[in-house]
C-alpha cells in the first residue's frame, strides 16, 4: 500500500530480498507527511478474522492533523471505465488549506470504481464520501464532495498507493496512541543501513543547498 516509497512485496515470511526494512522512533507529536507505524494488536482498523495472516502493524503517510478538516472532491469521471477520480483539500484549524507539496509521492490519481448498472457495496468511510462522488445526480460539481473534521488526538493517514490501500478511508481516524513512532530512516532491498544513511544525508544537503540558494 505504501509503493512505491516503501516496497513490501514479499514473497514469504522469511523474504527480505523483496522488502524494505524500516527504523522508527516515537514522538509526541506528528505532523504531515510523517509515515508512521500504526499498532493494529487489538484489530481496532484491520480484523484479521479470516485472515490468512496476522496484521499486527500497519505503514501509512499521514495526510490530516488533529482539528484538520480533509475535503474529498471529484475532480474528472472515465465513463468507460466507470472511475471516478477524486482528490483532496487539507485546511488547518485556522481554515488555511495545508500544503502537501502535491503530493509527488503517491503512485496515481486516487479514484472509486463505481458501476451503476452493479452497484458497489461500499465500505464505512465510503459511506460518507461515495455517494457524493459518484452521485451523477448532482449537476453542480462543487457539490460533489464531502468534509469531515479530525478528532483531538488524532490523525488521518493513506497508503501513498491510494488506490490499493486498506487506511482511514476505510476504517477512519487513526488515535495518536496507537501510533508507534514515524519512520527515520528506510533501508532498500540490496541496501545496507550504511548506504540508506549516506542516501538520506545526501538528500538533506541537496534540500539544504536548494533553499540557500533561493535566499540569496
Amino acid at each position: 500500500s505504501m509503493l512505491p516509497t516503501i516496497n513490501a512485496q514479499t514473497t514469504s515470511d522469511s523474504d527480505d530480498i523483496h522488502t524494505d526494512l524500516v527504523y522508527y522512533r516515537q514522538k509526541e507529536s506528528y505532523t504531515y507527511g510523517d509515515i508512521v507505524i500504526i499498532s493494529n494488536e487489538t484489530d481496532h482498523y484491520i480484523s484479521n478474522e479470516n485472515r490468512s495472516k496476522r496484521v499486527d502493524f500497519l505503514i501509512k503517510r499521514i495526510v490530516a492533523c488533529p482539528g484538520d478538516t480533509i475535503t474529498f472532491y471529484l475532480t474528472d469521471i472515465d465513463s468507460e471505465k466507470h472511475y471516478y477520480y477524486y482528490d483532496i483539500i487539507v485546511k488547518n484549524s485556522n481554515g488555511e488549506v495545508v500544503e502537501l507539496n502535491e503530493e509527488s509521492y503517491i503512485k496515481e490519481p486516487m479514484f472509486i470504481y463505481y458501476n451503476p448498472s452493479k452497484p458497489t457495496v461500499f465500505n464505512d468511510f465510503y459511506l460518507e464520501i461515495a455517494p457524493n462522488i459518484v452521485n451523477d445526480s448532482i449537476t453542480d460539481p462543487d457539490l460533489r464532495k464531502s468534509t469531515i473534521t479530525i478528532s483531538q488526538n488524532c490523525y488521518f493517514a493513506m497508503g501513498d498507493n491510494r488506490n490499493h490501500s486498506s487506511d482511514c478511508r476505510s476504517f477512519g481516524e487513526i488515535m495518536q496512541s496507537d501510533i508507534c513512532g514515524n519512520v527515520r530512516i528506510q533501508v532498500k532491498h540490496g541496501e545496507t543501513v550504511w548506504t540508506s544513511l549516506f542516501r538520506k544525508l545526501k538528500s538533506y544537503l541537496s534540500v539544504s543547498y536548494i533553499n540557500i540558494k533561493e535566499n540569496l
